[in-house]
């Protein structure tokens, strides 16, 4: 039985990342998609952040 730790802070960035890449392969068919494009950006400072954290350990 495989155990995942979710709420570990590699799984967080490996989870942001595979989110960011969906959004920015919808964001190039869809430019003016300006929601998207904030979604994004949150994303980004999110991973930001859990990385520098992660780089802290």
């Amino acid at each position: 039985e495989k155990q995942e730790n979710r709420g570990s802070v590699e799984f967080q960035v490996f989870s942001f990342t595979n989110k960011i890449r969906r959004l920015a392969s919808h964001l190039e068919l869809h430019k003016k998609d300006f929601s998207s494009e904030r979604g994004l950006r949150r994303l980004l400072g999110k991973r930001h952040v859990c990385w520098l954290i992660w780089q802290e350990k």
